[in-house]
């Protein structure tokens, strides 16, 4: 199959309205899941995860086992291979029912965003290299790789919604109070989180406090 530029294109918009109020993801949502449902016929789902700020942000739109099946299969991408904006843990995973079904789209993605694609039990796939003769090497820095079967079987508790979205809120928030008490906006999240830290709760749980007082 080929993945098309439009297949790309509603996942980077979907990717950067996670963020906002779940409204504005309805369009590219329903445009991403057409263009994968005719593509792959067992196709069930998707996760998609932005971290922002440390903050996680996760759309899920699955369809129940009793529609198509249980999901066998998964592919998970990187969104950092879409562009430097994404931070290293914003990803989105496909799902689909049918084993080896999203083999074509890995190569496909693979190919067009000049990466590999990892067997989830490949034993490099935690990033050390070989040498010549073979030999494991030192682990090195590599380029985000497309894993299959890495999130199989999907969180249990995975169903179709947003979530994070009042936790984000509320850091923004509580960071845009920090720069107004004198910190540079360029560290005012990692005072926030620092903060945190000392009170020994998530940065979330400080920042809701921060908005409280």
């Amino acid at each position: 199959m080929d993945v098309s530029t439009a297949l790309l294109s509603d996942l980077t918009e979907l990717a950067n309205g996670v963020g906002l109020a779940a409204g504005p993801l309805q369009a590219p949502l329903k445009a991403l899941v057409g263009e994968l449902r005719a593509a792959i016929g067992s196709y069930r789902g998707l996760q998609l995860t932005i971290v922002r700020d440390g903050q996680p942000v996760t759309l899920t739109d699955v369809s129940g086992p009793d529609e198509d099946g249980s999901i066998t299969t998964s592919l998970r991408v990187p969104l950092s291979l879409l562009g430097p904006s994404y931070d290293g843990g914003s990803r989105v995973v496909f799902y689909a029912s049918v084993a080896g079904s999203l083999i074509d789209l890995a190569a496909d993605l693979g190919h067009v965003l000049r990466t590999a694609t990892i067997m989830a039990d490949d034993p490099d796939r935690d990033g050390g290299v070989r040498d010549g003769d073979g030999r494991a090497g030192p682990a090195q820095v590599r380029t985000p790789v497309l894993l299959l079967d890495a999130d199989v079987p999907p969180n249990p508790a995975a169903v179709s919604g947003l979530i994070g979205l009042p936790e984000m809120s509320a850091v923004d928030r509580a960071v845009g109070i920090m720069i107004e008490r004198g910190h540079h906006p360029d560290v005012a999240y990692d005072a926030l989180n620092e903060q945190a830290a000392v009170a020994g709760v998530d940065t979330h749980v400080y920042a809701v406090q921060i908005l409280s007082c």
